[in-house]
């Protein structure tokens, strides 16, 4: 029998990926209630994400004594007290540079790749190559690369920090590839689960006002659009996408003032508080397709 599988996409944002965290903090309380799984960690068969949606979606996979080391609403918390230090620029010679690797050596640097008991697929950049790299559990020539170079690989943004040497690659920002990796996460399942269906959820970091957006944020919406119709006329794909409108935050990804903090999470509330159908039909979905 036919398993439905649970992937998660997380979009890359920086600080803006408070809005995904809570949006999996409201997916992982209608889980638990529902009962479809323990928490939502539990639930996924495979996450994917972009820069700062890499880092989370390695948090998710994180266990210690075989239990979950970080839910979402964990996750958020640290976002939102570490958040200044990670995001925010730093004036003075690779202060945010330092600060960033070390919260990343010191959360994920005794773990490798091999290590991750859940399909992965973190999106990078070949500058090299000029073409997309993507680390995943298929790239076995990987397997003892640690998950801190591979999510700084994933999230250096040049402006910010050096490219990421692994042999003869030179790693940047996962934006570069695709900010929005849901069509990566959905086609890495598919080369793992080929004969399976697919609960595909996918988590921006905030829909701009139509003037703001670039070419990378048309990228974003057209892979949300072509996801969309391939649902519609597949039984193998359910697919929901969560993209909250920032009405109050600063859209900048690197603003990670208390100020504009609280101004994430508000917008993150009215998107949750407005959207209780949408969360709704996800869980009936996903309950009709197990029964």
């Amino acid at each position: 029998m036919r398993r439905l599988r649970i992937i998660v996409s997380i979009d890359g944002g920086g600080i803006r990926g408070i809005l995904p965290l809570m949006i999996l903090s409201e997916i992982n309380q209608l889980v638990v209630r529902n009962r479809l799984c323990r928490n939502i960690n539990e639930c996924m068969d495979l996450s994917a994400g972009t820069s700062t949606g890499a880092i989370i979606s390695a948090g998710l996979m994180l266990k210690n004594n075989n239990k979950y080391q970080f839910l979402p609403e964990n996750i958020l918390n640290l976002y939102i007290a570490r958040g200044p230090q990670i995001f925010t620029p730093a004036t003075g010679e690779s202060k945010r540079d330092f600060a960033f690797k070390l919260i990343l050596e010191n959360t994920f640097g005794h773990i490798k790749l091999k290590d991750l008991s859940s399909r992965f697929a973190f999106v990078s950049f070949d500058e090299n190559k000029n073409k997309p790299f993507v680390f995943s559990n298929l790239k076995e020539n990987l397997r003892d690369v640690s998950l801190a170079k591979a999510l700084l690989a994933c999230s250096s943004i040049p402006e910010y920090f050096p490219p990421v040497e692994l042999g003869s690659f030179l790693l940047s920002d996962g934006i570069k590839t695709a900010k929005n990796p849901a069509k990566i996460a959905l086609d890495h399942a598919r080369v793992f689960y080929p004969d399976d269906a697919f609960l595909l959820i996918s988590l921006g970091t905030g829909n701009l006002r139509e003037s703001l957006q670039d070419d990378v944020e048309k990228h974003t919406l057209q892979i949300d659009q072509s996801l969309e119709k391939e649902a519609e006329s597949s039984k193998d794909l359910i697919y929901f996408r969560f993209q909250p409108d920032m009405l109050k935050a600063n859209h900048d990804m690197d603003d990670a003032s208390p100020e504009n903090i609280e101004k994430l999470i508000q917008d993150g509330e009215s998107f949750i508080a407005s959207n209780t159908n949408k969360f709704k039909e996800l869980i009936e979905q996903w309950k009709v397709y197990n029964q």
